[in-house]
């Protein structure tokens, strides 16, 4: 703690120290962004387009400012030229949101269902166990999601998916998935394609 003083009548009053956010805020698990959801502003956008994308992106309040404006008007702004519209702290963040690029996948997994031969690809950003389940039971489509994936270990060994086995997947990676009917989990099997 730090010792601060005030003027009135020489009180000493100790404030705490000063603590970032995610050092206040306890770990959260947070849903993996997908990237096909949040697509840069198109160079044909129209304006009411362009006010539409400035509200989705949180920056509803320069709408007004940039009423006018296509998608190509915004995209020709320099970066000095948005921040001195916008301001430092948002001219910067409309800036890269402009601009932003493609977040590349962590992970590429490779997943066919038993019987067939065709794989899907899932990409993980994350890398979390939770996200990969969330992928396979929506390649399921199936009525019931199950909750736990087990992953075929060595001399058969059922292993419990977990977000330290998922990080260390071989990227690029090949495998047969399975339903369980005697536990209700699903089960991941390396093909020799790895």
């Amino acid at each position: 703690m730090k010792p601060s003083y005030c003027q009135d009548n020489d009180v000493k009053v100790n404030s705490p120290p000063c603590h970032s956010p995610g050092a206040i805020l306890p770990d959260l698990p947070q849903p993996a962004e997908d990237p096909e959801k949040s697509p840069g502003l198109s160079k044909e956008a129209t304006s009411s387009e362009t006010q539409a994308w400035l509200a989705r992106h949180r920056f509803a309040h320069h709408a007004a400012t940039f009423t006018n404006f296509s998608g190509a008007d915004l995209l020709r702004l320099s970066r000095d030229d948005i921040i001195q519209i916008c301001g430092l702290a948002d001219g910067i963040r409309l800036f890269n949101a402009l601009h932003a690029k493609r977040i590349e996948p962590r992970l590429t997994v490779y997943v066919c269902a038993a019987g067939s031969n065709i794989y899907s690809a899932l990409y993980l950003h994350a890398c979390r166990a939770q996200e990969l389940l969330h992928k396979l039971n929506s390649l399921l489509h199936a009525s019931k999601e199950c909750e736990t994936v087990l992953v075929s270990g060595p001399n058969g060994a059922r292993v419990r998916l977990t977000d330290e086995l998922v990080r260390h997947m071989p990227d690029n990676s090949t495998y047969r998935l399975e339903r369980l009917d005697d536990c209700g989990a699903l089960l991941l099997c390396a093909t020799n394609n790895n």
